[in-house]
């Protein structure tokens, strides 16, 4: 959901930021850097918690539980 709203402000934002600064570059730059910075955070928040043993695969609803071998008599 975040992606679809962020993403999807995205165009609308550089827009109204093009109106509001005609044939200045820089608030387009700025913009874009802060989302690239955002995406960095995020990146580096999401290591951490795979390497702190957070990012756990679990199992889904419609997947299968895991079978084990059954010992044979």
């Amino acid at each position: 959901m975040c992606a679809a709203l962020a993403g999807g402000l995205t165009p609308l934002i550089g827009t109204l930021l093009a109106h509001r600064y005609p044939g200045a570059w820089w608030p387009l730059a700025v913009f874009s850097s802060v989302l690239a910075g955002v995406s960095l955070a995020c990146i580096s928040i999401l290591e951490r918690k795979k390497q702190a043993g957070g990012g756990r695969r679990r199992q889904g609803a419609l997947e299968a539980p895991a079978r084990r071998a059954m010992p044979r008599r």
